[in-house]
C-alpha cells in the first residue's frame, strides 16, 4: 500500500511550457489526499523558490536543495549545509572567471553575479527576475546548503576538481546544483521515511531529470515523465506520458494507486 508520494517540481509537477500544474495533476493530488496518502515535494530548488507550489496544493512537506534541507509541518527533518569555507572558495573561483551562481540558504537566495545564462533559464520557467540579491558571499552568515552554479557540463570538471567533498547534480543544461557528496534527494526522502516509519515499498517517486536518479533507485514505484532526460527514463521503473499529457495521473493509474 502506497503511503506517500514524492514529486519533483520542474518538468514533473510544473510544465516548462505552461509554467503551471496541469489540471489532471491537481485532480490526482486531490484523489491521493482523499485516500490518506501523504504528498511531498522533492526538488533541487531552495525553499524560497519552491514554495510557490503551495498556491496550488497544501503539500505535507518539502525535500529541498537536493535533500539538504527537509521539513514537514512539524519542523525541520534534515539540515546539512556546505562548509562555509567551501562556499566562499566556490564564489572566489567564479568571480575570477566572471561566472555567476546562486548561494542558497534556508530563508534566502544570494548571488555573486547575475549573468545572461540566469535570465535565459528564468525565461524557461516563466520568471522575469532572480529570487535573490547580489551580495558579497564572504559576508553571508547563514548556512549555505547548495549553490546553483551557472556553468556548462564542459566547465564543471575544472570547478569540481577543487572540491572532492562536493558533487554536482544537473536538472537543466545551463547550471549544476552543488551539494555535499553525502547528500541527494534519496537521502532527504529517507529521512522523511524514517520519521513516518515508511518502507521503500510504501512510497512513490516522480521526476524527470538527472538529479532524480537516486530517488528513482530508492523504490520500485518510480516514474519518469515522458519529457524526461534519457538517463532518467532508463533509471525509473516506469516512463509515463509528458507532464502536459496527464503524465502524473496516468502513472498513478498504471500502478493501481488511483
Amino acid at each position: 500500500m502506497i503511503k506517500a508520494v514524492f514529486f519533483d517540481i520542474d518538468g514533473t509537477l510544473v510544465s516548462f511550457k505552461k509554467h503551471t500544474i496541469p489540471q489532471s495533476t491537481l485532480t490526482a493530488l486531490d484523489q491521493l489526499r482523499k485516500k490518506g496518502v501523504k504528498i511531498f515535494i522533492a526538488t533541487g530548488r531552495a525553499p524560497t523558490s519552491a514554495n510557490f507550489v503551495t498556491q496550488y496544493f497544501d503539500f505535507d512537506g518539502f525535500v529541498c536543495m537536493s535533500g539538504q534541507y527537509c521539513y514537514d509541518k512539524t519542523g525541520i527533518l534534515r539540515s546539512d549545509p556546505i562548509n562555509p569555507d567551501q562556499a566562499i572558495a566556490i564564489a572566489d573561483f567564479l568571480n575570477e572567471r566572471g561566472l555567476g551562481s546562486a548561494f542558497e540558504t534556508a530563508h534566502a537566495i544570494y548571488f555573486n553575479k547575475i549573468t545572461e545564462n540566469m535570465f535565459s533559464f528564468l525565461q524557461q520557467i516563466g520568471k522575469a527576475r532572480p529570487d535573490g540579491e547580489i551580495v558579497d558571499i564572504h559576508k553571508i552568515k547563514e548556512p549555505i546548503y547548495q549553490t546553483t552554479t551557472y556553468i556548462t557540463a564542459e566547465q564543471e570538471p575544472e570547478l569540481m576538481k577543487n572540491f572532492p567533498e562536493l558533487k554536482a547534480m544537473r536538472w537543466y543544461p545551463l547550471f549544476a546544483n552543488i551539494i555535499k557528496k553525502t547528500g541527494g534527494k534519496a537521502v532527504g526522502i529517507s529521512k522523511v521515511m524514517e520519521k513516518y516509519g515508511w518502507n521503500k515499498d510504501e512510497i512513490m517517486t516522480f521526476g524527470d531529470a538527472d538529479n532524480d536518479l537516486d530517488m528513482f533507485q530508492l523504490t520500485d514505484y518510480s516514474t519518469c515523465l515522458g519529457n524526461g532526460t534519457p538517463i532518467a527514463k532508463q533509471t525509473a521503473k516506469y516512463v509515463t506520458t509528458d507532464v502536459d499529457n496527464d503524465g502524473v495521473l496516468n502513472a498513478l493509474k498504471h500502478f493501481g494507486v488511483l
